[in-house]
């Protein structure tokens, strides 16, 4: 709209977009007022709106994604880049400081979390200049085979809870289903949709409507804009408190006689930050399927500008129920809390202009 338009020209174009069947989008006014229109506006004419008083021009978003999407941000704050930061317990992803996500993939015992916790909690208090960690585990675990170790469901997140208050840490962990979303939220901080479940879209309505911090897994076989769309599916719910993570995608070499578990994909890190708005992360474990190459990835990961990095870690990986070939010891977790730290330092000096 025009600089200084007075609010009946807002209000009659708001009327028109839905005279012709569309939802008013956000409603934004920094330097300008910018009005969004949400649905699938391809079909719809620019002219249909010029004529309006207080119009000033019409923009059509290229991308099928809008609020996801770092053009439309852009444009709300008057042609400046705007990045999204959620906070989670005073931890804010997305800002000038990598955040950890550590713990072991499935939780097994209390015990196990509980010194899984300890371990991470001593690793962090080494450091004051570092976030504090999140700790993840996961309660209930969809796994490839029906035989494997599905989790402990509801006991799990009681544990998961009780290690997450004691050593002070918010914690995260997958939802399996949209029956599952209330009870989840009750225990955990961050509600995690794991990369089987990306393209569940009635799971992804129900967290978006749950208000609590989502994090977002890329799906095996899925494309950045597959990935973006189902952003958009949690944000339209209402939810604006979405972070991404990259974890490894299919490929040639996949399987009992690959190198990798997945292929790792850290490098979209760079394209997302020029595509979204929304906090972006790496999960080196998942994405490799390998001990050894854990640090190394995710050092990657950190050089090429994730905001935060989801850490497989055990207190004993050779006996786990669950991806023990892939989980840290808590003595390499602490060299890669390290290292990744003092990267991300260089990343925020070279690329991000910050010291």
């Amino acid at each position: 709209m025009e600089m200084g338009t007075d609010e009946k020209n807002i209000k009659r174009v708001e009327a028109k977009i839905n005279e012709l069947g569309y939802e008013v989008g956000e409603i934004h006014g920094t330097t300008r007022t910018v009005i969004g229109i949400k649905g699938d506006v391809s079909e719809l004419n620019e002219d249909t709106f010029i004529p309006l008083p207080g119009v000033e021009e019409v923009i059509r978003i290229s991308k099928p994604y809008k609020l996801a999407s770092l053009e439309y941000k852009t444009l709300l704050n008057g042609g400046t880049p705007v990045y999204t930061r959620v906070s989670v317990d005073g931890i804010e992803i997305g800002g000038d400081k990598l955040v950890i996500m550590a713990g072991p993939c499935a939780i097994e015992t209390k015990q196990q979390i509980m010194d899984a916790a300890k371990s991470i909690d001593r690793i962090f208090q080494e450091q004051e200049h570092i976030a504090r960690p999140i700790l993840r585990g996961g309660a209930d675990k969809p796994r490839s085979s029906p035989y494997s170790f599905q989790g402990l469901g509801e006991e799990g997140l009681e544990y998961l809870a009780e290690a997450g208050e004691r050593y002070k840490m918010p914690t995260v962990t997958e939802v399996v289903s949209t029956e599952k979303v209330e009870l989840v939220s009750k225990y955990v901080k961050i509600l995690q949709v794991g990369a089987r479940n990306m393209d569940n879209f009635e799971l992804l309505k129900s967290i978006g409507q749950s208000g609590k911090p989502v994090l977002l897994k890329r799906g095996m076989a899925a494309t950045v804009d597959d990935l973006l769309q189902s952003a958009e599916y949690i944000l339209d719910n209402g939810n604006s408190n979405v972070i991404l993570c990259l974890r490894g995608t299919k490929s040639f070499d996949s399987g009992k006689n690959g190198p990798y578990r997945n292929n790792p994909d850290a490098a979209y890190a760079v394209a997302l930050r020029k595509l979204t708005p929304l906090p972006t992360g790496f999960d080196p474990s998942h994405s490799t399927g390998a001990r050894y190459a854990v640090k190394g990835v995710a050092i990657g990961a950190v050089s090429m500008g994730a905001d935060f990095l989801l850490v497989e870690a055990h207190p004993n990986p050779e006996k786990a129920l669950c991806d023990g070939s892939q989980s840290l010891h808590m003595e390499e977790l602490r060299e890669l809390v390290n290292a990744a730290n003092d990267f991300r330092g260089l990343y925020n000096h070279h690329f991000n202009g910050k010291d």
